[in-house]
């Protein structure tokens, strides 16, 4: 839903940003992944713009440059004549587009019951599906 609103504006795109969103807290013993073992995360910034970017889906048109968090715009000199700079689309992460960052999965406690406190189960679809595996 989120990438059918910005069809119209495809050509004028160079990527869409997606940020991350860390998720751990107490874990649930009886889940068979990591979306239904780590159901917290931690209330980082609310302005999108500050969370950590994980990953990007580009528009392979007009895009320059692509690393493994971050990309570039094409450059003007690499634009048809008058085109006007391309946007670069920050997903918010808690309306939009996201990736569930799992920071405890391999045992360490980065985010510990203290920092990641608030419930979200939106992932626990997957615990189930594999459950049925």
């Amino acid at each position: 839903k989120f990438l059918d609103r910005l069809a119209p504006l495809r050509s004028s795109i160079s990527h869409v940003e997606i940020r991350q969103i860390m998720f751990g807290g107490p874990p649930k013993k009886d889940a068979v992944s990591m979306p239904g073992r780590f159901t917290h995360y931690e209330d980082g910034p609310q302005d999108p713009a500050e969370a950590v970017g994980h990953t990007f889906i580009a528009n392979v048109d007009n895009l320059a440059q692509g690393a493994v968090h971050v990309a570039r715009p094409r450059p003007k000199d690499q634009r048809p004549k008058g085109q006007p700079p391309l946007l670069v689309v920050h997903a918010d992460p808690r309306k939009d587009l996201r990736i569930n960052h799992y920071v405890n999965a391999l045992g360490r406690k980065r985010c510990g019951d203290r920092l990641c406190t608030f419930a979200d189960d939106t992932a626990a679809w997957a615990d189930r599906l594999f459950a049925k595996a």
